[in-house]
């Protein structure tokens, strides 16, 4: 085994939100070596997976720990990638492809980033805010690492961007103990093989197989390191309103036709409510408590802005509350709440949820949105987010509230508005946008199950994040996503041929979705 490679036997994982544990056998922890780059943290991995292989154990990658579901963790062998943090730029003499950003002033050679898959969204902010560059969108909370939260289809709330995975154009995946290829799609390829050659890989240009790659939650093999698009470092002024959701809801038939190419969708709305009308906003997001009526929503809005030092408002402290901090975090603070005092403890939360901002925050997305991986929970902390069709959201949402009060919901009602994804597994994938609704709460296993099933009466289609707790067995998927299951299914068999790979890349939520596979049966003849 490589020197840079630990093993720790018989670990205990616990994720970030305290909600899930798994006692495993073996943590393998790869890192690299300064003087050689990258280099030695991709043999580690290799020689990682030819361990696990040698043992016949199943082997997952799992970075800041972050998902409220089981998704990246299993028994056997897990990989903790945080310790691989390399990252640079890709040269222009190996880039081929066209910017998906293609009014940004900054020539994509200086725009093009690899960042091996253990670094985390806050250092990445930090590199690129000091090259005056930032991601398109992240999360509301930035301690994810950047496979992770690809994998997991983490979306912002940037209506004409989509989710995280949308700005990916090319996966490095380690796919056995002897091979890694670098997938990207063949519609608009942005890397030669000459830079594939550098790292020893197969360069793989496809559309389909890219798409299914991009959220597949570490089932296509351990990723190395992804290529991003990025932008130039932009500004973020933020409006935070108390308002009454009856009023809000104004905003659905507004968005209904959302015309991504138009820069005035919402005006009607913004004016009366008093807030800039000039373009639509970058980012747009509700927090509702479904047990009042009366000023029960904050409405969060952030415009981009050409970046402008001299315009910046001071930087928040380490101890305050960003624009951006998730929900989960304030429900994560709360050790216990008897059911049937739901309504007061509500609406004592909902108060603390945001913080009113009348006169604009201006900061650059690395200061909008904050680190709160310090926010741990006290105990029965949960939360489950579904992704609707932005015509079926005022309806989704009145449903969920309704009941919210019905079976004693001690939690709120997160709302965003995202772009739809190429991604063949993505739960953004509605168009032109998916209304995303996050339910964070304590103990509320049994208030998803009744949303699940009063949205099926309702004949409503939903997806869910893959990173949340949900309901994911095979007719559940069958009913989110169709067809595109068995293309998905179809593509990680190309990818990965021989079943003890597809075996080694799968874990116990895999099986539960019905996406994983024993290995084949072999024989077959007479025996004497």
């Amino acid at each position: 085994m490589n020197s840079n490679v630990i093993i720790t036997d018989n670990y205990l994982w616990t994720n970030e939100h305290n909600n899930v544990s798994k006692q495993v056998l073996h943590r393998y922890q790869v890192s690299n070596n300064p003087d050689t780059a990258w280099r030695d943290g991709l043999a580690g991995i290799q020689a990682m997976i030819g361990d696990a292989k040698s043992r016949s154990e199943r082997l997952r990658s799992y970075g800041g720990k972050w998902s409220l579901s089981d998704v990246a963790i299993c028994n056997d062998s897990i990989h903790d990638s945080k310790p691989l943090t390399f990252y640079g730029t890709v040269g222009a003499d190996s880039i081929i492809g066209e910017p998906l950003y293609r009014d940004d002033p900054k020539p994509l050679a200086q725009r093009l980033y690899y960042f091996q898959s253990g670094s985390q969204i806050n250092q990445i902010n930090n590199v690129l805010e000091a090259a005056g560059l930032s991601l398109a969108t992240t999360g509301a909370s930035n301690g994810q690492t950047i496979a992770g939260a690809v994998s997991t289809g983490t979306h912002g709330s940037a209506m004409s961007i989509g989710a995280m995975q949308d700005y990916v154009r090319v996966l490095h995946i380690v796919t056995s103990d002897t091979g890694h290829v670098m997938i990207q799609p063949q519609s608009n390829p942005v890397i030669s093989s000459k830079f594939s050659d550098l790292f020893g890989a197969q360069l793989i240009s496809d559309d389909r197989l890219f798409n299914s790659a991009l959220v597949s939650f570490g089932s296509f093999g351990v990723i190395h390191g992804i290529i991003v698009e990025t932008v130039s470092l932009f500004m973020l002024e933020s409006y935070c309103l108390r308002v009454d959701y009856a009023n809000a809801e104004n905003l659905y038939p507004l968005l209904t036709n959302f015309d991504h190419a138009s820069r005035n969708n919402l005006g009607q709305f913004l004016t009366q409510n008093n807030l800039p009308s000039d373009a639509d906003p970058y980012h747009l997001s509700l927090i509702v408590n479904p047990y009042s009526q009366n000023q029960n929503a904050f409405l969060t809005v952030m415009y981009k802005k050409d970046y402008d030092a001299a315009k910046l408002s001071s930087e928040p402290g380490a101890s305050d509350t960003r624009v951006g901090d998730d929900v989960i975090s304030f429900i994560s603070s709360v050790s216990s709440a008897a059911e049937d005092l739901a309504p007061a403890f509500v609406n004592l939360l909902f108060g603390k949820a945001a913080t009113v901002r009348r006169t604009p925050y201006i900061q650059t997305p690395r200061n909008t949105f904050g680190d709160t991986t310090m926010y741990k929970s006290q105990g029965g902390a949960s939360s489950s987010e579904l992704g609707v069709g932005i015509s079926n959201a005022a309806q989704a949402v009145r449903i969920i509230m309704r009941t919210a009060q019905q079976y004693n919901f001690m939690g709120l009602i997160g709302i965003r508005f995202v772009r739809n994804s190429a991604a063949t597994l993505a739960f953004t994938r509605f168009s032109p946008l998916t209304c995303t609704i996050e339910l964070p709460g304590l103990h509320s296993e049994n208030y998803y199950k009744q949303v699940f099933q009063a949205m099926d009466d309702a004949n409503i289609q939903f997806t869910l994040h893959w990173g949340q707790e949900g309901d994911y067995s095979p007719k559940r998927l069958a009913a989110m996503y169709g067809n595109a299951v068995k293309s998905w299914v179809e593509d990680r068999n190309r990818l990965l041929p021989d079943p003890i790979m597809r075996y080694m890349f799968s874990n116990d939520f895999m099986k539960w979705c019905g996406l994983n596979e024993a290995p084949a049966l072999t024989g077959g003849d007479v025996i004497v």
